[in-house]
This record gives structure tokens, sequence and C-alpha cells, in this order.
């Protein structure tokens, strides 16, 4: 098998590199019930994930009103952040890829805040292996859009070819391909399977352990 020449390893961090729903769903549940309402169960919380908070708080709210929508928001960043390191763990596959690649550049390109991620990773004593943790503070739109990959492209002034997004949702892969990258879908994280498949990823694992032995 002919393996990939990658100089750039970009990453979703959610149900990518982090276990991260614990202290989502507490955090959404502690804002839903700030407002009067009931909390929801951790698998339909985590099904929400994937386009940024705004939409995770809109989806978790409903039908309710914009300005009562902008009010959670506002509650529910702070107590999230505040809250990010409770329970967030690196899933089991991560460390161990992410010293074997440490002579490459990477990069984390997500739809959740700036802050928070770097705090989650710092916590966990990875920070240092980014050169770039891109999110929504930093540019326009969000993921599908390409703008948060082509900004690291540009930034670490990367060949797109060489260059491989990894990602649990179909956002994750949509960006990729429009970016002009490679695209890799990881199964069985957060991110919606089926959704995933339907955008037909250039390679899909089960594991990081899998991607591994495919790049040079």
């Amino acid at each position: 098998m002919k393996l990939l020449e990658i100089d750039l390893i970009l990453f979703d961090l959610d149900g990518v590199l982090i276990d991260s729903s614990e202290d989502i769903t507490n955090s959404v549940n502690l804002t839903l019930k700030e407002f009067g309402f009931t909390g929801l169960p951790k698998e339909e919380i985590v099904s929400f994930l994937g386009h940024g908070p705004k939409d995770l708080i809109d989806k978790a709210f409903g039908n309710q009103s914009n300005m009562l929508k902008v009010n959670a928001l506002k509650f529910y960043k702070n107590n999230y952040y505040n809250n990010c390191t409770n329970k967030t763990r690196l899933y089991d596959d991560v460390e161990i890829f992410l010293k074997k690649f440490k002579n490459k550049k990477m990069a984390v390109v997500t739809n959740k805040l700036e802050n928070p991620s770097k705090r989650i990773l710092n916590f966990l004593d990875v920070v240092n292996y980014f050169n770039l943790i891109v999110g929504p503070d930093s540019i326009a739109k969000l993921k599908p859009d390409s703008e948060g990959i082509l900004k690291v492209l540009n930034e670490l002034s990367v060949d797109p070819k060489k260059t491989i997004m990894i990602g649990d949702s179909n956002v994750d892969i949509i960006a990729g391909k429009s970016a002009g990258v490679h695209t890799c879908g990881i199964k069985n994280r957060f991110g919606n399977q089926e959704d995933l498949l339907s955008e037909n990823p250039d390679y899909l694992i089960d594991s990081l352990e899998d991607l591994v032995k495919k790049i040079k």
C-alpha cells in the first residue's frame, strides 16, 4: 500500500481528540434548568453537536424566543468555560498518535470556541503539539465551510495535497474536500454515522491507530 505523504494533520476537536460529552451535557442541562426547562438526555445533546455553541443552544431550547436563546447562550458559554475540564478526557488513541507524528505540523479546526478549546488541550497537556487552534472566534464561517482549513493552510504554508483532515462528522469531510485536502472519517464518536458515510471520506477508520499505518 502506498503511504500518504503528509506534512500537516488537521483535527476536529470534540469527538476526535476529546470526549467532552459529560461536561457539555452538564452545562447544557444546567442552562436549561436556569431558564426553567427540563434537562435533556446525554444522547440527545450529543446529537446536537458539530455546528458550534449557538446551534447547540438553539436546538436544546427548540422553539423558544430568540431573546431567551441569546441569554441562554451567554449563560452556557460562561458556565461551560468554567467547567469544561471537569470530566473531559483524551480518547485512548490520541496521545500515542500525537507523539508518533510530533515532527509534523498539526492543527485543530473546530466549531468549538477557541478559549475552552485551548483551556481543555492545555489541561490535558497536549496543547503544545498544535501549531494552530482555529475556532469560530477567528473566522467568519464555521465548518462545513472550508474557511478554517484554508486559514491554517495559508498561515502554515502547506500544500493541500500534503494535508489530511480528520473528523467524526459530515461537516469535517465537506470542509476538507472543499479545501482540497485528504479527508478521514473516524467512526463511533459523536458524529452521525450515516451523515459521515454519505460524504465518502477518502479514508474511514475506527481509531487513530488505523491511520498511523497510512501516513508516511
